[in-house]
C-alpha cells in the first residue's frame, strides 16, 4: 500500500519531496529575488537536518550545489567559507583529543578524580560531571562524552556490585542476629516461677537457697531483659531482618531461559555478569539502582554540553560566533578571544554545573543507595592498577599544557601576548593549535634509547599521532558540518536575507532590550534541542547581529547570549552528539531526558541571562555601541563603491576649482 511505501521509504520520500515543497520561494517575483533563493536553501537543509534524512555532513554540502545553482554564490566563493582560519582551529583541537585519547590520558585522569571524591553516588555524580566538563572546556563536547560513558558504565556496574555484595553480608549479619535474639528469648519465656522451682532444686540439690529478697532481684531482671528484648530497636531490627530477607535479587540462572530468584554471593554475581553490557544488566536492577544508572548517563551529556560553552575551542557553535564575526564586521578588534572568553562564560558554566548537579540529584539520587568503603576501595584499585605513567601521556600532557599557554599568552590583554612580535592579525588560535599537532606527529610515541641507537632495540617508535589513527578516530563529519554552518551564513549574509529578517525582527526595538535578548535566548534554546546547535548558531548569530546595528545596540548584546544558549540543549536525545552517545547506551528513556532538561534548561537560561548583565556587560563594554559596529560596510561589499564616490567627489572638486 501506499502507506507502507512511505513508511519504508521515509527518507527518500522526504528527500525528495521537501525541495518540491519549498519550491515556490525560488519563483517569487520580487526585485530582490536572490533573498528568497537563500531562504528556500535555507528551509531545505534545516528541514534536512530536523528529519535527519541525510547525515548532517552531507546536508552541511547542500550549499555547494544550491548556491551557484540559484545564483547566490559562486562556486569558488562558497568553497572558500568551508574551510577559514575558524575551521582549523577545530581541526587542531579535534587531532590533540585524538592524541589524548590514543594515549590513554583520560582515562588516568577520570579514575583519579572519581577515587578522590568516594563512594557516595552524590559526590560520584560530581565527580563525573566536574571531569567531563573539565575535558570538554578543551576537547569537542562529542569526545569527551564518548571517552566517558564507558567509565560510566563501569562505575555503575562496579557500585550496584559492590552495593549488592554488601547487602548480602548485611543480610547474613543481620539473620544471625535474629537467630541469637530468638534463642534468647525462647530461654526467658519459661514461667517466672521457675526461677523458684529453680532455686528449690537447687536446695534440694544441697546448693544453698537464695533469700527471698535474691529471688524478687532475678525476677526484676528477667522482666528487664524482657522489655529490651520487645523494645522499639529491637522490633525494627527484626523488620529490617525480614525486608532484607524478603530483597531477593534476580539474576540470570545458568543454564536457563528464565529469571529465578536466588541469593548469590558477589563472586558468582561477577562471574555472571562481568560479560555484560549495562543495557543487560539493568534489567535486573531494582528501581532506585536504575534510577541511579539514569541520572549518572545523563549527568555526563548535560556536563560535556555545560563545559563546553566555557572556552572558544569548547564547541562549534563558538567558533561559529568567532567566525561570524570576522565575516560581518572583518577586520577589527571585537574582543573576543580565548582568555576573553574564558574569564566571561567560565563562571556561569561553573554555576550551571552546580544547579544541574542539584537538579539531578533531587530527580535521580534521592533514594540512592548509600555510598560503602568497598565502592571507594574498588576505584582506588582501579586508578592503583593503571599501568605506570608512560613517556606518550606525559609528552601528549605537555603537548597540551603548551597549547593552552599558547592560547591564553598569544593576547591575554591583561599583558603584551607573544603576538605582538608578528605581524598584527596575522598568528591566531589556529596558527597555535597547528602547530601542536605538527609537534604530536614528530615526537615519537616511547622514549627513544640512545644507549642503543642504530640496533633493533633503539629503533625510534611511531609518533604520538598518526594517520592511521586520525583516519580511524578523526571525526571529519563534524569539520563538514561546521563548514556548512559557515556557508549557509555566507549565504545568508551575500544575498541580503539577513538583513531582511533583522528588518521583520525589528519590531523587537520597541521593547526593552533585557526582553528582546530574553525573547532571542528562549528562540534559540527551542531550535538547538531539535536542530544541530552549530546550524541554530550559524543562522542565528548574523540575523540578531544585523538586528542590534539596526537599533544600534552593541551586536554582542545579541550574539552572545544566543551562541551560549544553542550549547543549553538538554531535552531531547537528538538535540545533540553527547545526548545521543547516553542514549545509546540503552540505559536512558526520551522522556527521562526530556523531563531533567526542562527543568536544566530553565536554570542555564536564567543563568546565562544574569551573566550578561553581570559580567559580559562591564567586561564587553555592551552598554555602548562600538564604533567598530560600523565597519562591515565599509570594509566588506561596499568598499568599491565608497572609493569610486569618493574619486568622482574628487575630480569633479577639481574641473571645479580649475573653472
Amino acid at each position: 500500500s501506499f502507506t507502507a511505501f512511505v513508511r519504508d521509504f521515509r527518507d527518500a520520500v522526504i528527500t525528495i519531496a521537501l525541495p518540491f515543497i519549498a519550491s515556490p520561494l525560488i519563483f517569487v517575483d520580487e526585485p530582490n529575488e536572490v533573498k528568497f533563493k537563500c531562504l528556500y536553501v535555507v528551509v531545505v537543509m534545516s528541514l534536512y537536518w530536523v528529519f535527519e534524512v541525510l547525515p548532517l555532513a552531507i546536508t552541511a554540502l547542500v550549499p555547494m550545489v544550491l548556491f551557484p545553482c540559484l545564483g547566490i554564490m559562486k562556486s569558488e566563493a562558497v568553497a572558500k567559507t568551508y574551510l577559514p582560519d575558524t575551521g582549523f582551529l577545530f581541526i587542531g583541537g579535534l587531532m590533540v583529543a585524538v592524541a589524548v585519547e590514543k594515549s590513554n590520558l583520560h582515562t588516568r585522569v577520570a579514575l583519579l578524580v572519581l577515587s578522590l571524591v568516594g563512594s557516595d553516588p552524590r559526590f560520584i555524580m560530581l565527580g563525573f560531571m566536574g571531569v567531563t566538563a573539565f575535558l570538554s572546556m578543551w576537547i569537542s563536547n562529542t569526545a569527551t562524552a564518548a571517552l566517558m560513558v564507558p567509565i560510566v558504565q563501569s562505575v555503575i556496574s562496579e557500585l550496584v556490585s559492590n552495593q549488592r555484595s554488601g547487602e548480602l553480608i548485611e543480610r547474613q549479619h543481620l539473620a544471625s542476629r535474629r537467630r541469637s535474639i530468638e534463642g534468647r528469648r525462647l530461654s526467658m519465656t519459661r514461667d517466672p516461677a521457675s526461677v523458684i522451682d529453680q532455686q528449690t532444686a537447687r536446695s534440694d540439690a544441697g546448693q544453698t537457697l537464695l533469700p527471698e529478697s535474691e529471688s524478687r532481684r532475678h525476677l526484676m531482671e528477667h522482666e528487664e531483659k524482657m522489655a529490651q528484648l520487645c523494645s522499639p530497636s529491637i522490633v525494627r531490627l527484626e523488620k529490617a531482618v525480614e525486608e532484607a530477607e524478603n530483597h531477593l535479587i534476580p539474576f540470570p540462572a545458568q543454564g536457563e531461559n528464565h529469571h529465578v530468584m536466588t541469593r548469590i554471593t558477589y563472586t558468582e554475581t561477577q562471574k555472571q555478569t562481568e560479560n555484560m553490557t549495562l543495557k543487560d544488566m539493568v534489567k535486573y536492577f531494582n528501581p532506585r539502582e536504575l534510577l541511579m544508572a539514569k541520572g549518572f548517563l545523563i549527568s555526563v551529556c548535560y556536563a560535556a554540553n555545560i563545559g563546553g560553552s566555557a572556552t572558544i575551542t569548547g564547541t562549534a557553535s563558538n567558533l561559529v560566533l568567532i567566525g561570524q564575526l570576522e565575516k560581518i564586521f572583518p577586520g577589527v578588534d571585537t574582543g573576543i578571544n580565548f582568555v576573553s572568553w574564558i574569564i566571561f562564560a567560565t563562571p556561569m558554566a561553573f554555576v550551571c554545573l552546580v544547579l544541574t548537579w542539584f537538579t539531578l540529584c533531587f530527580l535521580f539520587l534521592r533514594n540512592a543507595p548509600k555510598g560503602s568503603a568497598t565502592v571507594s576501595m574498588k576505584l582506588k584499585d582501579k586508578y592503583r592498577r593503571l599501568p605506570k605513567v608512560s613517556f606518550a601521556e606525559k609528552a601528549v600532557s605537555a603537548c597540551f599544557g603548551l597549547l593552552l599557554c599558547l592560547w591564553i599568552f598569544r593576547d591575554p590583554k591583561v599583558v603584551p601576548g607573544f603576538g605582538e612580535y608578528f605581524k598584527r592579525g596575522y598568528v591566531t588560535d589556529a596558527t597555535s593549535a597547528v602547530f601542536i599537532v605538527i609537534i604530536l606527529f614528530v615526537l615519537p610515541e616511547k622514549c627513544p634509547d640512545f644507549k642503543h641507537m642504530g640496533s633493533k632495540k633503539g629503533k625510534v617508535t611511531k609518533g604520538l599521532l598518526d594517520w592511521a589513527t586520525i583516519q580511524e578516530s578523526f571525526p571529519w563529519s563534524v569539520v563538514l558540518l561546521l563548514g556548512g554552518g559557515f556557508a549557509l551564513a555566507a549565504g545568508v549574509k551575500e544575498s541580503e536575507l539577513s538583513q531582511t529578517i533583522g528588518d521583520l525582527l525589528s519590531s523587537l526595538g520597541g521593547l526593552d532590550k533585557f526582553v528582546a535578548v530574553i525573547i532571542c535566548t528562549i528562540i534559540t534554546i527551542g531550535l538547538t534541542n531539535v536542530c544541530s546547535n552549530t546550524v541554530v548558531a550559524s543562522i542565528f548569530t548574523p540575523i540578531v547581529a544585523e538586528l542590534a546595528r539596526s537599533l544600534s545596540i552593541n551586536p554582542l548584546l545579541f550574539m552572545l547570549p544566543v551562541t551560549v544558549a544553542s550549547s543549553f540543549a538538554f531535552l531531547l536525545p537528538v538535540a545533540t552528539p553527547p545526548n545521543a552517545i547516553v542514549f545509546g547506551a540503552g540505559v536512558v528513556d526520551v522522556k527521562d531526558m526530556a523531563f531533567a532538561g526542562f527543568f536544566v534548561s530553565i536554570w542555564c537560561a536564567v543563568c546565562n541571562l544574569v551573566n550578561m548583565w553581570l559580567i559580559a556587560t562591564p567586561w564587553f563594554h555592551l552598554d555602548t555601541f562600538p564604533e567598530w559596529a560600523n565597519y562591515n560596510e565599509l570594509l566588506a561589499g561596499n568598499a568599491t563603491n565608497f572609493l569610486i564616490n569618493v574619486l568622482s567627489d574628487n575630480e569633479t572638486m577639481t574641473i571645479l576649482t580649475k573653472n
